[in-house]
């Protein structure tokens, strides 16, 4: 993915390699569900929606978490969190500037 002066946005290829692995994990985690544990009864699409946006919010409370300094090189850096979740974020022009490692700041994915 390239931003529009033709850079790497790597931001945006490493929110898509989120999107695509908690999706898959998503999708077999419902067929299980579907298949084993409701007699092949199907989810409501309003449903799917709501457990989807609800991963997905997982995954940000989790990026953000690993940017604590205790993970030393294994974390993540918190300029790497902004930059994959940059435009998705709720009210993100109020947030702080440390929105990332600021644990007390409650954020989420817009619908």
């Amino acid at each position: 993915l390239k931003t529009r002066s033709g850079k790497r946005n790597t931001g945006a290829e490493r929110l898509w390699r989120i999107l695509t692995a908690e999706s898959a994990y998503l999708i077999w985690k419902l067929r299980c569900e579907r298949v084993i544990q409701n007699e092949n009864t199907a989810f409501s699409e309003q449903e799917i929606e709501k457990r989807w946006a609800y991963m997905i919010n997982e995954r940000l409370q989790l990026d953000r978490r690993m940017t604590n300094w205790k993970y030393g090189k294994k974390g993540v850096k918190p300029k790497v969190v902004k930059a994959t979740w940059k435009g998705l974020l709720q009210v993100e022009d109020l947030l702080p500037d440390d929105w990332v490692t600021n644990t007390g700041v409650l954020v989420g994915i817009e619908s």
